[in-house]
This record gives structure tokens, C-alpha cells and sequence, in this order.
């Protein structure tokens, strides 16, 4: 008997072990991008204006790679945001390795980058569309951080009904929907409904103080709501106070949205400015004016190669050049690309903190004065490797203490 039970304990030990390194396994497969079955948007360059610059609605974006380190650490913070904010507040992700063309519209250098579109429509620039102006969140990257930050932006489109002024809110031409609540401040769910129905229903909102009015409607509990129609029926909901029930309630009482023959002017896309013509960086920059032009003077990030102008043994420079071409080709969204002869400005070398041995690679971004220097072998996997964790926020730039220049010109030079 005993070494029966013996051998059950063992078998139930196994059994155990087998469990806790598939429940391990599955935690390490659910990798990035974000299922459709998740509360988290699945954004791209098909959806993104319609979705974000289509209604009032407050978005908060990520904009990731499914490679990044950083990027997996924030997923379950950003799975639990969606989850408690679903029906207040827009979540939405965007793969910036697969939508180059809409990371590198907003700008985006590295991942995960995130971005909160507010309630206010802007017109473009042409007259034709609306957008909105994102502004980068810089907080701390939990879920209650998160969801305190976007919270706070949410627009109030509720009116607050007193004795004073519910018989003028009651002649209104749409269809009234009325809360009387005993809560200090409107919530955030009563916001968010009052978002979803703007200008299609009148949202107000009764404070238990209002006794005139909180009597007039018969209200014997707090929160009550009510919606009474133009004709002056009056419809109490008595369901869960939730979003999505909330929403399917007030649905039938709201004036329609209107059919047009192409998208409502708050639905087209906002035309984005012409991207700046990539530079081919077959070109090389030999003097100070086209280095201000092509990288003093622009936003973001450049990579710049440091070249043997006069290596022309077993056509290392050509080689070199057509490396650089094909990372060109691959990140253009995220870098610009350009090549110095580095036997000839030896003291751009020394501003960059590079060893006098070329090829050298440093990618420098003018805004913030800082470089990161590349160390390592000149080929395409070290440098994409090398490019990737800059975006991921793995390589700390440096400051620099002076501007990069060219050497002036000798006088006998054309």
C-alpha cells in the first residue's frame, strides 16, 4: 500500500509539473500584435481616420513592434486599460512594423510610443476633412495611470438640468434623456453616453438637491433615468447600468445618423502633409550647406555613415554604399540615411565620440543634441539589430557638447 501510494503522489507531482509548463507556455504565446478578440482596437492606415477621427471620443494609441521588449512588458498593463475602459474611452493599437506609412506620419520614433487623440475636430488644412492633434503621454505606464490620464480629458456634454432651466431643456427638439443621480459629479460612464449621442440627444443630468424637478418626474431612487420622447412619453430604463445595455436602451430614441453619399465631413481622413522625397543616400554630403539641408535642419533621426571615399579595393565603397541602401529601404519611415567621407572630416569623427577606423556609424537626432555611436561589425544584421533597439528605447543617446560641422573649405577649392 504504501509504495502504491507512493508511485499516486509521484504521478500526481507529474501531472502537476505538465500543467504548470503548459500554463507557462501559453503566457509566453500570447505575443503581440493584439487578438481581435481582445478589447484593445486594431488600428491601420485603413481604419485609423475613420475610427479615431470619426466621432468625440477620447483615443489613447500604442503604437508598438510585436519584436520589442518594452512592448510585451506593456501588454497586459494596455489589455486590463481596454478592459476597464471599454465604452468610456477608445483603446487602440497600431503594428508599426507592419504600417510604416502611419508611424512615420505621426512621426513615430521608437515603440512603444503612445499617443491620446482628444474630443476636439480640427478642419485640415484644405477645408475638406477634420483631424485631431495627438500629444504624446509621458506618464507612467500602468493601467490605473493610464486610464487616470485619458479619464481626465473626457469631454462634459451633459447639461445640468435645475428648476431654473428644465423647462427650456425640455422644449428642445430632440428627445430628452434625463439622470437623477445623488452622485457630487457627473461619472464617467454618463460622459462617455453623452459622447456617443451627441447632438442626436439631449443628455441632462438631476441632482437629488433639485427637489421641484426630482418631483415633478416622480423619482423615488437614485440613479434613475428616463428618457422622454418630442410628444412627451416618457420611457424609464430599468436594466443594468452598463455601457453596452445603456447604449442599446437610448439607441431607439436618437435621431438618426445621416446618409450621405460618401463619408460625414467628421469621418474623411485627414489628408496628411506629402512626406519629405527620401534622399538617396547614394549621394555623398561633401559640404556644410547640404548637411544643414538634409539633417541639421530636419526632425528625427539620422543615421550617418562615416566612409573611405578612396577605398576602392575590391569595391569595399560600393559594397558599403549598397548596405546602407538596403537599410534605407527598410527603415526609411523611421531614419534618415546619409554618408560623410570620414577620411576627410576626421573632426565630425571626434564630435561623435567615433574611433578613427571607417566605416563608423552614428545616428544623430539635431532636436535633442544627442547620438547613440555604433559598435560593432559593419553589416546588415549588426546595424538592423543596432537600428532596432534605438526604436525600442534599449540604446541611451548621449548629449553632445557641440554641433557637428564640416572642416571650412582650403581656399584653393572650388
Amino acid at each position: 500500500l504504501k509504495e502504491d501510494t507512493s508511485q499516486e503522489k509521484l504521478h500526481i507531482l507529474k501531472m502537476q509539473h505538465t500543467v504548470a509548463l503548459l500554463v507557462v507556455f501559453a503566457a509566453i504565446c500570447q505575443a503581440l500584435p493584439y487578438s481581435s478578440n481582445s478589447d484593445v482596437i486594431n488600428l491601420d492606415k485603413k481604419n485609423f481616420a475613420e475610427q479615431v477621427f470619426g466621432s468625440e471620443h477620447i483615443w489613447i494609441v500604442e503604437f508598438y513592434a510585436p519584436w520589442c521588449g518594452h512592448c510585451k512588458s506593456l501588454e497586459p498593463e494596455y489589455l486590463k486599460l481596454a478592459k476597464n475602459l471599454k465604452g468610456i474611452v477608445k483603446v487602440g493599437a497600431v503594428n508599426g512594423d507592419v504600417e510604416k506609412e502611419l508611424a512615420g506620419h505621426f512621426k513615430i520614433q521608437g515603440f512603444p510610443t503612445i499617443k491620446v487623440f482628444g474630443s476636439q475636430l480640427e478642419k485640415t488644412s484644405d477645408g475638406k476633412g477634420v483631424q485631431k492633434t495627438p500629444e504624446d503621454y509621458q506618464g507612467p505606464r500602468s493601467a490605473d495611470a493610464m486610464a487616470n490620464y485619458v479619464l481626465g480629458k473626457l469631454p462634459n456634454f451633459v447639461t445640468k438640468v435645475t428648476t431654473a432651466n428644465v423647462d427650456n431643456f425640455l422644449a428642445k427638439d430632440l428627445a430628452k434623456v434625463i439622470l437623477f443621480s445623488n452622485k457630487p459629479s457627473t461619472t464617467n460612464l454618463y460622459k462617455a453616453l453623452a459622447i456617443d449621442f451627441h447632438h442626436r440627444l439631449e443628455v441632462g443630468e438631476v441632482k437629488h438637491t433639485e427637489k421641484d424637478v426630482v418631483s415633478r418626474f416622480n423619482i423615488e431612487k437614485f440613479p434613475t433615468l428616463i428618457v422622454q420622447t418630442a410628444s412627451g412619453d416618457v420611457s424609464k430604463y430599468e436594466g443594468a447600468l452598463s455601457h453596452g445595455e445603456l447604449f442599446k436602451f437610448l439607441t431607439p430614441f436618437a435621431k438618426p445618423l445621416e446618409k450621405r453619399s460618401g463619408p460625414p465631413p467628421s469621418e474623411k481622413k485627414a489628408e496628411a502633409p506629402p512626406p519629405d522625397p527620401v534622399r538617396e543616400v547614394r549621394v555623398e554630403v561633401e559640404t556644410q550647406e547640404t548637411f544643414e539641408e538634409v539633417c541639421l535642419n530636419k526632425a528625427g533621426n539620422t543615421l550617418i555613415a562615416f566612409l573611405n571615399g578612396g577605398d576602392i579595393e575590391e569595391n569595399a565603397l560600393e559594397k558599403q554604399i549598397e548596405l546602407l541602401e538596403k537599410l534605407q529601404d527598410k527603415y526609411s519611415k523611421f531614419y534618415k540615411f546619409i554618408w560623410i567621407d570620414g577620411v576627410k572630416q576626421p573632426q565630425m569623427l571626434d564630435t561623435f565620440n567615433l574611433a578613427s577606423d571607417l566605416p563608423g556609424v552614428v545616428v544623430y537626432n539635431p532636436g535633442r543634441k544627442s547620438a547613440v555611436p555604433f559598435l560593432g561589425s559593419f553589416s546588415e544584421a549588426s546595424l538592423s539589430e543596432f537600428l532596432d533597439r534605438i526604436m525600442s528605447g534599449s540604446k541611451k543617446a548621449t548629449s553632445l557638447s557641440k554641433v557637428p560641422s564640416f572642416a571650412a573649405p582650403k581656399k584653393d577649392e572650388l
